[in-house]
């Protein structure tokens, strides 16, 4: 849904002598429209179609397929008088473009040029204080700040930085600092670029507000900040719990702290509430410009009845200087509540290792005295769950179980893929703990591990496809309300496809297809689904519903058997209406299962099709899992069927190379694997597990645990997979000026992972992880930044752990040399060199402007089309993903894998 945003400069005391003031313009220039992708600015220059290096020629016409004659040229725009930005192209016949294209064409993009004046205080001396800006930029893709003067810019590339184009709440601004030193008698004019783009999953059909003209509705703030040496509180960033009779409904709370410049380092933590043990989980270093969450855990002795948690956190400065902050954090006291009160109670946990994390939970109207699967209601994109009381009081209440509302890490998240499907499901299992430890709702605990109701709504309704269809043994039943299937069923490839090789677009789609929900619908045709969509949606066409609908009862008329779907179609109905999840129909669907749910898998029920992508990345179903896929970047399918009148039960599987199953209990003596029979010896009946024998290519029954290694993810995107903290380690020994590059390059990527994700960060340089024994690795995922010419990367690629790497100093592919240049860039993942339970990312630039491209696919967003490695051209920038060089998916153990390889640059 489009959300107003407001432009507006924000100044300083004019009053003050010492003040600089910051005028922003009041007049844009505006090029475009340009056809894009939804995705496609992250490989696209952000400038496109222009070079900021060169002079603007603002007379000049640039092609565009969406503009009569094919053409464009500069136009103008101010703000409105209540300080919106709007960029509209009502030349543009879009309506005439709909009607081939589809809402499709409504997908655009543009560049908008505005100014900065930065007038210094008229008593300034030349040791006028330092300064940069912070600036928020509300629904724009990038920005970049460039001296006015195209002159001063010939050395200089430019620093995009990513713009909080989903309007997320309770975003800091970026620390932005100035590309040339302002003048400190006369003013100094800074040019100010913005690439926006135009999404319909993001700001809604237009139709919506009766036109057929896309409206971009922009805002930037900006605002001068002197740098100084210290620490500065955040407190709209903090995490806290409430306090239910007087305890608090979690062990978690962060705290805020974002460094100005320097690096710090919170030491310990000294709690003044004598009822209240709080505890620094861990060390926690800030670099200069970045923001954490100091993870701390709390214990009581006794209740806690107070308003607020007094603590002191020390942070000890690179100088050894300590620096004592006295926290004050308001809490919420809670009484047990009772049944006729919907209170959503606010609960924490440490997601991974160090990361505070809040959630919601409802608890049952009855206070039952036993435990009843919960209920896991997944919001849509954009719902703050803390601040939008809506979404709670729109869920349907449950006598009998608990309600579960995860925030998906952010309002938006990773529309419920990877960290934030961890999130679901962590909120789960730190929910039962929780209850486990209440005196008062201590009955109805459930277990961790255990099996729910899934529902959710839009973004939420496709993560309860998504999620339920790669766990489905954690899914008892579910309720998708205005689901889409997935993000590519929005927008097809715009200008990429116009110049891409087919075979390597084939690869770069394949690592989108983990997020292909309805590849995966084979997985629930034995669930209790209930399919809810507004009729006259004007979000999410009614048509996603139907064809998951389709695709269920397709799937469950080649097994021959009848699905438990139901399509609930609201005639009339738009994207979102009060009653959507909150009717009669869903609560007796709800109670219907709640109450009858059992788990026992130890009988195999109806035939069923188990399909998988990347195994570590998906359950089991009805206890049959799938080990390991014979070619990475492919799907698996493993199909179970008894046969009738007989203790047969027949296996097929598709690029399978090991499966397990659950005991059998004497049920089944027989096996038929792909036509080859296997007695059920009783020895084997408590572990049953298969393997394709290699040289044979035949099944062999194993009673033994598989000693494999998780293998090589198949998208960039699993990098936020992790358990900890992710650390970005830098090159001490670059030149000053390059490390200057990586290092904003790194504060970009960390500002990025906590805006997007509420993932946390630590940046190290390279020099640190040496010991007088080797290398000091950080324990979790880690990203290396720099060029072939950085000690580390060179290490990293010269331990020939992948078929990309150096040899005799020369980059190799499978054995060949790779011609680079300084205008190569790279993005891959990498074996972690300790751990198999964690990555590395080497991000490789050859030159400034070549990192920053690369830099451009880390995976902020879903739907960016990234497999485990990408080689990059200076052409990405005009062309596209065309301008990728080359591109794969690892085979197995990192191998050389053939069918999903593709490359130009041997």
């Amino acid at each position: 849904m489009m959300a107003s945003a407001q432009l507006q400069a924000t100044f300083r005391d004019t009053q003050d002598q010492n003040q600089w003031k910051l005028e922003l313009s009041k007049n844009w220039d505006v090029l475009g429209p340009f056809p894009i992708h939804a995705r496609e600015q992250q490989f696209l220059s952000p400038s496109f179609p222009i070079d900021l290096l060169k002079p603007i020629n603002y007379e000049e016409t640039w092609t565009s397929s969406y503009a009569d004659n094919a053409t464009v040229q500069w136009s103008h725009t101010q703000p409105s008088d209540d300080n919106v930005l709007e960029v509209s192209f009502p030349e543009v016949r879009w309506e005439n473009l709909r009607r081939t294209e589809g809402w499709a064409a409504l997908q655009h993009h543009a560049i908008l040029r505005g100014t900065i004046t930065l007038e210094p205080p008229p008593t300034a001396t030349s040791e006028v204080p330092p300064v940069r800006l912070l600036v928020h930029l509300k629904q724009g893709s990038y920005f970049t700040i460039l001296p006015a003067d195209v002159t001063d810019r010939k050395d200089l590339i430019p620093e995009w930085y990513a713009g909080n184009i989903y309007d997320m709440e309770r975003a800091l601004p970026r620390e932005v600092y100035l590309p040339t030193i302002p003048n400190s008698t006369i003013s100094t004019n800074y040019d100010i670029f913005i690439s926006g783009d135009y999404e319909i999953r993001l700001f809604g059909d237009p139709r919506r507000y009766n036109t057929e003209i896309p409206t971009q509705v922009i805002g930037i703030s900006v605002e001068v900040e002197y740098i100084q040496k210290t620490l500065r509180r955040e407190p709209s960033q903090d995490i806290s719990c409430d306090f239910l009779d007087g305890h608090a409904f979690g062990k978690a709370i962060g705290i805020a702290l974002r460094s100005i410049t320097d690096r710090w380092t919170v030491t310990r933590v000294a709690s003044e509430n004598p009822e209240i043990h709080v505890q620094l989980k861990n060390p926690t270093r800030i670099a200069p410009s970045q923001l954490r969450i100091i993870p701390l855990t709390i214990t009581q002795d006794k209740p806690f009845y107070g308003n607020n948690l007094l603590f002191a956190v020390t942070a000890t400065h690179e100088s050894g200087q300590e620096h004592h902050i006295p926290i004050s954090m308001p809490v919420t006291q809670l009484s047990a509540v009772q049944p006729h009160e919907p209170v959503a109670l606010k609960a924490t946990y440490i997601f991974g290792d160090a990361m505070p994390t809040a959630f919601l939970a409802i608890p049952p109207t009855n206070k039952p005295r036993t435990s009843h699967p919960p209920i896991l209601a997944l919001h849509g994109a954009g719902v703050d769950i803390f601040d939008q009381s809506f979404w709670a009081q729109s869920l349907p209440r449950s006598n009998l179980s608990w309600t579960i509302l995860p925030s998906g890490r952010t309002s938006w998240g990773l529309d419920w893929h990877g960290p934030s499907a961890q999130d679901a499901w962590d909120c789960v299992d730190a929910l039962a703990e929780i209850l486990g430890q209440s005196s008062s709702w201590k009955e109805t605990a459930f277990s961790t591990g255990t099996s729910m109701i899934l529902l959710g709504h839009s973004n939420g309704g496709q993560g309860v496809w998504h999620l339920s269809s790669r766990y489905p043994d954690r899914v008892i039943a579910i309720v998708p309300a205005a689901g889409y299937i997935k993000s590519q069923a929005y927008v097809p490839l715009t200008i990429s496809a116009h110049f891409i090789d087919p075979a390597l677009r084939a690869i770069l789609e394949s690592s989108l297809t983990p997020d292909d929900s309805d590849l995966f619908l084979t997985n629930v045709i034995n669930k209790p689904v209930l399919v809810i969509h507004g009729g006259d949606d004007d979000n999410v066409p009614v048509w996603h519903g139907r064809e998951a609908f389709s695709i269920v009862k397709t799937w469950a008329s080649l097994h021959g058997i009848t699905p438990n779907i139901t399509m609930k179609e609201d005639e009339g109905q738009l994207h979102w209406y009060p009653s959507v999840l909150n009717n009669d129909q869903v609560k007796e669907f709800i109670q219907q299962h709640v109450e009858g749910h059992r788990s026992d898998m130890s009988e195999t029920p109806r035939p069923f099709t188990l399909t998988v992508f990347r195994p570590e990345e998906s359950g089991s179903l009805n206890g049959w899992k799938i080990e390991e896929v014979k070619c990475p970047g492919r799907l698996a399918r493993l199909t179970v069927v008894p046969l009738t009148n007989s203790n047969v039960l027949d296996i097929k599987t598709i690029n399978v190379k090991s499966f397990s199953g659950p005991t059998m209990s004497g049920s089944y003596a027989l096996l038929r694997v792909d036509g080859q029979e296997v007695s059920l010896t009783s020895a084997a009946r408590d572990s049953v597990r298969f393997e394709r024998e290699s040289l044979s290519y035949e099944w062999r029954l194993s009673i033994t645990e598989p000693l494999t290694t998780p293998s090589a993810p198949t998208q960039l995107q699993s990098f936020l997979l992790g358990r900890g903290l992710i650390t970005f380690i830098l090159p001490k020994t670059a030149s000053t000026r390059r490390l200057s590059n990586i290092m904003s390059l790194g504060s970009r990527l960390a500002y990025d992972l906590h805006l997007y994700h509420r993932l946390d960060t630590e940046m190290v340089y390279d020099d640190e992880l040496i010991t007088p024994t080797g290398f000091d690795w950080p324990k979790y995922n880690f990203a290396v930044i720099g060029s072939l010419k950085d000690p580390l990367i060179r290490s990293i690629l010269g331990e020939n752990k992948t078929p990309l790497s150096l040899r005799d100093g020369l980059l190799m592919l499978n054995g060949r040399r790779v011609r680079t240049h300084s205008g190569t860039g790279m993005i891959l993942l990498h074996p972690h060199p300790i751990s198999t339970e964690a990555l590395v990312m080497l991000i490789i630039g050859e030159s400034a402007e070549a990192l920053e491209r690369a830099a451009r696919l880390f995976p902020i967003r879903t739907g960016i089309a990234v497999p485990s490695w990408v080689i990059l051209e200076p052409t990405m920038d005009i062309l596209g993903a065309a301008g990728i060089s080359g591109a794969g998916i690892w085979g197995p153990d990192w191998t050389w894998n053939e069918a999903f390889s593709w490359s130009e640059v041997l």
